[in-house]
């Protein structure tokens, strides 16, 4: 069972990167450097009748759970050496987690089912979409999602400060955590996405080494 949990911790630290390279390359126009802003007509035009946006969309509320993952096996790995800032960085981590995954509940899966509809009963959906997409009412709190940011951060400070992995791995964590932290342009985040992959990949490629061997 050890050995299982190893295997399958390993595959998550590996996922995880690819599907948000995944979900930031399925943008269209990845080379326009300026903020989205609230505009429907953008965001409409990004996933209306673009299956290869949504299932990407998809992809990243789902890929939550592997992030979870992570962040309860660096708590277990850091729970000796930097008790606090890992509790710390994990729980803030968890918690952005939930808010990711209701940010691509709300602004990912309720768009494919609006997409559904014949062209001109979703045109008048636009009001609803625009206030979706201006986190009206309670949507403001999928916001919390950056705390995941956060989590990295923390996460991959105690990484280098303990040794606990390779110190580039964990200053690579870090690089793509802080790269994430910016409004919103997708060729950043997508870059943001390769720097974790460099620091993550490598430390899911040992542990999923050692779930095999049982070392």
């Amino acid at each position: 069972m050890e050995n299982f949990k190893r295997f399958g911790t390993g595959i998550c630290f590996i996922l995880v990167p690819i599907i948000l390279i995944f979900g930031f390359a399925a943008h269209p126009n990845l080379s326009d450097l300026k903020p989205p802003g609230s505009n429907v007509d953008n965001w409409v035009n990004e996933f209306h009748g673009n299956a290869m946006w949504q299932v990407a969309h998809v992809s990243v509320m789902w890929a939550t759970l592997p992030i979870t993952v992570i962040f309860l096996a660096w708590m277990r790995m850091l729970k000796d050496k930097a008790p606090v800032l890992s509790f710390v960085a994990g729980v803030l981590g968890i918690i952005g987690c939930f808010a990711l995954a209701a940010d691509k509940g709300a602004l990912a899966l309720v768009p494919t089912a609006f997409d559904t509809l014949p062209e001109e009963q979703f045109r008048q959906m636009l009001p609803g979409l625009q206030a979706m997409l201006e986190l009206k009412g309670y949507l403001w709190m999928v916001q919390l999602y950056a705390l995941i940011f956060v989590g990295f951060v923390l996460m991959g400070i105690a990484l280098v400060r303990t040794k606990a992995t390779p110190r580039w791995q964990g200053i690579a964590v870090v690089l793509g955590a802080l790269l994430l932290f910016n409004p919103d342009i997708d060729l950043i985040s997508m870059i943001a996405s390769v720097v974790l992959g460099i620091g993550m990949i490598p430390m899911g490629v040992a542990i999923f080494k050692s779930g095999i061997t049982g070392r």
